[in-house]
């Protein structure tokens, strides 16, 4: 469940300057520690450890229901990356899926897509890791949303609808419905990157494809269970119906009403 804001009104006076202060460059990693030669150490602490042929395991950000966030280098280009990682042995994966949806998304291959972040590598990491490699990002909106005093003027509201139902409507054109709507789950690019205004979607893992082998839609089901984030789930949702892309737009609804408001009626 999301967790409750703060309640505080948003200063008067909310301007863009305010807003793009929140984008201060990143700390730079420190530099990466000595490699441990045992294994207990790699499984417990993935830092140090080799991602594919180029990237490197720096240090943990954070970690959330479908595995752990870590800064990460390229060796190579010196870039930092991001690198999500999940234990191999856990009974249900969540990555090889997400690697899945975001190659659907043209995300791995093609040209960029704008609000989609850019995967470079899927694959093990030491002994008992899989990672996810890809485009570091910013703040999400609920750290901008709680800098602004948990709420957004109206005009930074519609710039972030804009730009969000243009993302949902790709996303599902893809074939996918995202479920997982909630403001921790869109980031801005990095400060100092062409895209640090634009509004990305990240955690799929609770995806699902709404287009079966024929390209019929999934039929209606009854006494699912709920899937997402309590305060933003549709109706429904809520009420154990299987969902659809309009799920996906009244979750939306009801994050952009917690923009402007700071809460919603059902929850604070």
């Amino acid at each position: 469940m999301a967790k409750k804001t703060s309640g505080k009104s948003e200063k008067k006076g909310e301007n863009k300057a305010a807003v793009v202060g929140l984008f201060a460059p990143p700390q730079r990693a420190a530099s990466v520690s000595q490699r441990s030669d045992s294994k207990s150490s790699m499984t417990d602490n993935p830092e140090g450890l080799r991602v594919g042929s180029k990237y490197v395991v720096v240090r943990y950000v954070a970690g959330g229901s479908f595995g752990r966030f870590y800064l990460g280098k390229n060796i190579v280009t010196n870039e930092e990356i991001g690198i999500k990682l999940e234990k191999q042995d856990i009974e249900k994966k969540q990555l090889p899926f997400e690697f899945r949806f975001y190659k659907m998304l043209d995300a791995v291959d093609g040209p960029r897509r704008k609000g989609i972040p850019r995967i470079y590598f899927f694959g093990p990491c030491g002994p008992a890791w899989n990672s996810l490699v890809m485009d570091l990002m910013g703040p999400s909106l609920e750290n901008i949303h709680d800098k602004c005093g948990s709420k957004f003027s109206l005009k930074t509201t519609i710039l972030i609808v804009n730009q969000l139902l243009d993302v949902f409507e790709f996303f599902h054109s893809k074939g996918l419905i995202y479920r997982d709507t909630k403001p921790e789950n869109f980031m801005f690019g990095r400060s100092g990157t062409d895209t640090y205004n634009v509004v990305h979607i990240l955690d799929l893992g609770l995806c699902k494809e709404y287009l079966d082998d024929e390209g019929k839609h999934i039929p209606y089901v009854d006494g699912k269970g709920v899937t997402g984030t309590v305060r933003y789930m549709s109706i429904n949702n809520n009420r154990g119906k299987e969902q659809g892309r309009r799920d996906d737009m009244e979750a939306l609804g009801y994050m952009f009403v917690y923009f402007l408001r700071g809460e919603l009626p059902w929850i604070g």
